[in-house]
């Protein structure tokens, strides 16, 4: 049985003309990948489509916190990533520590961020609820007033 390896298909969340763009093509450059889509920060939800319908399956981010903005801004939708796989490297790694150790802490993040914003979620919801008794209560006393 003969398999046949599916070239990655990497794409780069950095504006190609940006402050990391030299850095970046210069990692690309290192690595012999040299077919890359680049996605700019603003264009962050395009790539997360790419990536959540398969057209990718590595991203290459400068440092962490780009992805983490991305993410926080809502504009990448991070459990989906990791439900199919796709592989984060960061530039800021190559020079040290491992990519993997910084994707390992971008899953880490994104769980402890998921957490955090089902708890603001609930407090959103529970201020709304008072705000609106409040409000009732109010125009409530005011027609009394009026009568």
């Amino acid at each position: 049985m003969t398999t046949v390896d599916t070239p990655t298909r990497v794409a780069v969340l950095c504006d190609k003309k940006g402050a990391h763009a030299g850095v970046v093509a210069g990692y690309l450059k290192a690595r012999g990948l040299s077919e890359v889509t680049w996605f700019s920060a603003g264009d962050a939800d395009d790539l997360d489509e790419a990536v959540r319908h398969g057209s990718i399956d590595h991203v290459v981010v400068p440092e962490l916190g780009h992805l983490m903005d991305a993410i926080w801004d809502g504009e990448i939708l991070f459990d989906q990533w990791l439900s199919v796989g796709t592989r984060v490297s960061f530039v800021s790694s190559h020079a040290g520590n491992s990519t993997e150790a910084d994707q390992a802490t971008a899953e880490l993040v994104f769980g402890s961020w998921q957490r955090w914003n089902r708890r603001h979620r609930r407090r959103q919801i529970t201020a709304g609820a008072v705000l609106s008794a409040i409000a009732l209560i109010a125009g409530f006393l005011m027609t009394l007033s009026l009568s």
